[in-house]
């Protein structure tokens, strides 16, 4: 009977030694296996539970109306808004309200998509179609409260 690659790295890295000396090793340089090992045997625990709640929880609902993305798309647009709108404080300038728009798009929510695209394994285009539609956004909400004010 064949047995999964999976199942040996996991059985491989629970028998491995604790960090002890390594003969080769200079006593001046940090040992980085006692940080390595920990860390795989995590990697080895947190896999299959971040898979299979993934998996679970990609799959569309049925019984979930059509238009519910909208509104509640809706619903999150408003509460950036507003939220930008405290952040940016009374009678912005242009500048200022614009320059805040692209840091809060750009700085702030497209490079935390970023971090989480690459732990997805997303594409940079999808990440570039995203954050860049998040940075409009945020530099639209500037717009409209550099004007007004």
């Amino acid at each position: 009977m064949r047995r999964h690659w999976r199942a040996v790295l996991h059985v491989r890295i629970l028998a491995a030694p604790g960090p002890g000396p390594i003969p080769h090793e200079h006593p001046c340089r940090p040992r980085r296996r006692r940080l390595q090992l920990p860390a795989r045997r995590a990697l080895v625990f947190t896999g299959p539970v971040r898979s299979a709640l993934g998996g679970r929880k990609r799959r569309r609902d049925p019984a979930r109306p059509p238009g519910a993305g909208v509104r509640v798309s809706l619903v999150f647009s408003l509460v950036a808004a507003f939220s930008f709108a405290w952040w940016l404080g009374p009678a912005p300038s242009l500048p200022t309200a614009l320059a805040s728009g692209a840091v809060a798009g750009f700085g702030l929510v497209a490079a935390s998509f970023g971090i989480n695209y690459q732990f997805a394994q997303r594409s940079i285009v999808l990440w570039l179609i995203d954050g860049g539609y998040h940075t409009v956004q945020f530099l639209l909400f500037g717009l409209v409260l550099g004007l007004w004010h």
